[in-house]
């Protein structure tokens, strides 16, 4: 019986036989060329060679720029994509979201189009439909990447132009920044202090690292002595705490603001309570970090979290996440200083963003009150404009 013909880019049954001491699996694979050539790769069981071959040949089935045009299927877009990112230097952390939203979203609602029959309005309905089921939150992040995906269409000729940007903003409501008071942080930082839970997690320390200086979990919990300067009192965050699918957790270089991140000054009780640290700390760790696990490991961000939230019900304020002394701290500069300093000081690269989501507005205007009254001239002591 003759042999079904493959289409481009696929391959057909895996056989795997013995050689030598090892087992060797194969299959035929039609190549961008139009040729179909046998694939093998060697395993020491038939499992491990055959997870070989298959991860050989989808490497192998990744289309190239010049085999997608406007007649291609989307979804060998979304593979041609999917890869770039994976080669990209994004953090992992994004690279997951992006590639999750791919295919949970997008591929099976798009995939199996021709990319000319994408049109503006089908990616509008695309995007009200998963804002409907999912949320705008899902809805947005699918919109990016979706822009992105078609970004690269475009540069590979396949479209005219990026017709995403024509759709409709995906807008996420604003919500008003809630930040902590004085009185708020100072009766956290007690109560954490009396409670035997949050020492045993060594929360107390971590949680006035936050206070002291906006530092998001990954950053605070990626803080090295390297970075400490006690003479200087001062901290300049390098390295963040990531989970790598498949790798575990691991310090990267990268953190999310772009370019040489500032050195911040510390107030004294930060400053106090890293001192007790470097005088207790019986080893260094392996990673040389300021908090690490009780087991002397890097500290998961995920376990934090979880931590605080258990903390945080017990203290009653059920409302404050990690994310709350960042804003609170904003504030705090901002009102001192301006917007252009807090934004320096959570390292935003503008201050437009830390307007926004991160300083609380104040619920009382200026008092102005001998400046209005100029308007009607007299006495600027009067309550009267006259």
């Amino acid at each position: 019986m003759a042999r079904p013909p493959l289409t481009i880019g696929t391959w057909g049954t895996i056989t795997t036989t013995t050689r030598g001491t090892r087992r060797v699996a194969k299959a035929r694979f039609r190549d961008y060329d139009g040729r179909t050539r046998l694939v093998e790769a060697s395993g020491r069981s038939a499992a491990e060679a055959e997870r070989r071959l298959k991860a050989r040949l989808i490497e192998r089935a990744a289309p190239s720029d010049a085999d997608i045009t406007a007649d291609s299927r989307v979804s060998v877009l979304l593979t041609y994509w999917a890869r770039e990112i994976e080669e990209s230097d994004l953090a992992p952390d994004t690279k997951r979201l992006y590639l999750g939203t791919l295919r949970r979203e997008i591929t099976p609602a798009l995939g199996n189009l021709v990319i000319r029959e994408v049109t503006v309005a089908r990616v509008e309905a695309f995007l009200r439909a998963v804002k409907a089921t999912k949320t705008v939150h899902v809805a947005r992040t699918a919109q990016k990447v979706l822009s992105s995906v078609w970004a690269v269409a475009a540069r590979l000729g396949a479209t005219d132009r990026n017709i995403v940007k024509d759709t409709s903003p995906v807008a996420v409501p604003a919500k008003a920044v809630q930040a902590l008071t004085a009185q708020d942080v100072r009766a956290i930082r007690d109560g954490l202090r009396t409670d035997k839970k949050a020492r045993a997690a060594d929360l107390p320390d971590v949680v006035d690292m936050f206070a002291a200086t906006g530092l998001r979990i990954s950053e605070v919990l990626g803080v090295r002595w390297d970075d400490v300067d006690l003479d200087a009192g001062t901290v300049t965050p390098r390295m963040r705490v990531q989970r790598i699918k498949g790798q575990g957790l691991h310090l990267t270089d990268r953190l999310k603001t772009k370019g040489k991140r500032a050195t911040l000054q510390l107030p004294s009780f930060a400053l106090d309570m890293l001192l007790r640290r470097r005088i207790e700390q019986s080893a260094p760790n392996p990673h040389n970090v300021v908090f690490p696990s009780l087991r002397g490991t890097l500290r998961d961000v995920s376990n934090m979290e979880r931590q605080w939230r258990d903390a945080r019900t017990r203290l009653g304020y059920g409302w404050v996440t990690p994310h709350t002394f960042r804003k609170t701290v904003a504030t705090i500069v901002a009102n001192a200083l301006d917007a252009r300093a807090a934004a320096s000081q959570l390292g935003h690269t503008t201050s437009a963003t830390t307007e926004r989501h991160y300083i609380e507005r104040s619920v009382t205007g200026p008092d102005a009150r001998a400046q209005l009254q100029a308007l009607a001239g007299g006495d600027s002591d009067s309550n009267s404009l006259g």
